[in-house]
């Protein structure tokens, strides 16, 4: 098991678009493996996004299955060069992030999602979903595309201190 330091905001790395996974090799398996571990040992996570490891290619990891505010549940989602093919209107929601470890923000996400992406294995498939999971996905994506929830909030009074429990 290997669980990695999380980058945190304001690091480059952060705010840089991903590169595309060409080679389904080896590598790619290890990273998958890096966020997966780091991701269930990190409380409260439900997605990790490899920049957020530091790597800059296109690979998320989404696991909504535990979290009270999940609707539809896939299990584990590990999507490379994932594109977003259909979207619903969006609505208000409240977002954090092991990247910006001291604030949440309310920003507009879509109601409901379809992905496009590819497993480890270089094979495509897609995933309609909706709700908590729809909105974790589209977290991880804007991390692949060099986004932070913060760059999405529409007034600084939607900013607001993260509340911490014991």
């Amino acid at each position: 098991m290997t669980v990695r330091a999380v980058v945190v905001a304001p690091s480059n790395v952060l705010s840089t678009p991903a590169r595309k996974v060409l080679d389904y090799d080896d590598s790619v398996l290890q990273k998958v493996r890096d966020l997966i571990d780091t991701m269930v040992e990190s409380p409260g996570c439900v997605g990790l996004a490899s920049v957020q490891l530091g790597l800059s290619d296109q690979i998320f990891v989404v696991d909504v299955s535990k979290h009270k505010k999940t609707d539809i549940c896939h299990g584990l989602i590990v999507a490379i060069n994932p594109v977003i093919i259909h979207q619903s209107d969006p609505h208000k929601v409240r977002e954090g992030c092991l990247s910006v470890p001291d604030f949440t923000g309310s920003i507009l996400r879509y109601g409901e999602i379809s992905i496009k992406a590819f497993d480890v294995t270089g094979c495509e498939f897609t995933i309609s979903t909706n709700a908590f999971e729809a909105q974790a996905i589209q977290h991880e994506i804007d991390h692949l595309n060099g986004k932070v929830f913060l760059d999405r909030v529409l007034d600084v009074a939607d900013v607001y201190p993260r509340k911490r429990y014991l």
